[in-house]
């Protein structure tokens, strides 16, 4: 297995594909809130001079707390509304799926130009697009036929992989994770996936910085409401999360501006309130150390930072 391969593998398993409940979506409403009246309170509290100052900038306050509607990008993204496009599209899909199961992931890597698709109904089932296979020194397998082709099925952690040459010089891999029917249910899949209109992924941060530069690997996952994006890019991983988590509420810790937004600085990790339920944490890719001024400059030149369509999330291909 090849490290780029072992990469899509962990950016799969990182992440938990159930999305949040509504404690998680009203919890971000709330911090806006809380915010907006700490600033009224302390607008008040100010002297007759600071008072004539703020009168100077009350248009970009009120065009910040517009901005952070919720539904809306925060206020860097009107003025240069560009969302970035992965080169890789998904171009597949499983014509069977078990009922009730509905997508809740989609992962892209530009570098090894794989791709997977994840679904889940009680099970986690992902099928992958993929330059090469897992390998297989060491482990115990069977040959499977399929649909006129020989796979190669193998037992995994809690349930079933099944690996078929698929197009020329890629493989079509389907794993299902906490089922009793893993087995045949990946057999039933892999024969049922088709080639479809390619399909772009959106991702809402784009980084142009140097450390930057290289193929990005990304991850959109939750719910068409509630979700999380995850990208990385160079030496940077960023992750965005809308609605998908209880924020923490910026309070005297928070001592970085990024763009008008609160950010705090801890333990080589930048965090930046967006409003309206939506924060991005930017770190060091794969346990890299990123200086403050690195972690600033990489989410400096993400913005704008765009809340795309992710209406997907949650239905059947």
């Amino acid at each position: 297995m090849t490290d780029t391969e072992d990469r899509l593998r962990a950016a799969l398993a990182e992440y938990d594909t159930a999305a949040p409940g509504l404690s998680a979506v009203t919890a971000g409403i709330e911090v806006g809130i809380r915010r907006r009246r700490q600033r009224r309170w302390a607008a008040i509290g100010t002297t007759l001079a600071t008072v004539a100052a703020i009168a100077v900038t009350v248009p970009l306050h009120l065009g910040i707390d517009r901005d952070r509607a919720p539904g809306h990008p925060t206020r860097g993204a009107a003025a240069a509304a560009t969302t970035a496009t992965l080169n890789r599209p998904i171009d597949y899909a499983p014509t069977w799926l078990p009922d009730g199961a509905t997508e809740a992931e989609r992962v892209v890597n530009e570098g090894t130009t794989a791709t997977a698709r994840v679904f889940t109904v009680g099970q986690w089932i992902k099928v992958a697009n993929s330059p090469a296979r897992a390998d297989l020194t060491n482990r115990s397998y069977e040959k499977v036929p399929v649909d006129g082709r020989i796979g190669i099925g193998l037992p995994v952690a809690d349930g079933y992989e099944l690996q078929l040459p698929w197009r020329s010089g890629r493989w079509l891999t389907v794993t299902i994770r906490k089922s009793t029917t893993a087995r045949p249910d990946a057999i039933r899949i892999a024969a049922s996936v088709r080639t479809i209109a390619p399909m772009s992924l959106t991702i809402p941060v784009n980084c142009t910085a140097q450390l930057c530069s290289g193929p990005r690997i990304a991850s959109i996952l939750g719910g068409p409401r509630a979700w999380q994006a995850t990208v990385d890019q160079g030496s940077v991983h960023f992750v965005l999360s809308n609605n998908y988590s209880s924020p923490p509420a910026p309070d005297w810790r928070w001592t970085q501006v990024v763009h008008g937004d609160p950010a705090q600085l801890a333990r080589g990790r930048l965090t930046i309130d967006l409003g309206a339920g939506r924060q991005l944490t930017v770190t060091g890719r794969d346990n890299r150390t990123l200086t403050a001024d690195q972690l600033l400059q990489a989410a400096n030149s993400a913005w704008p930072v765009t809340s795309p369509d992710y209406s997907w999330l949650a239905t059947r291909p």
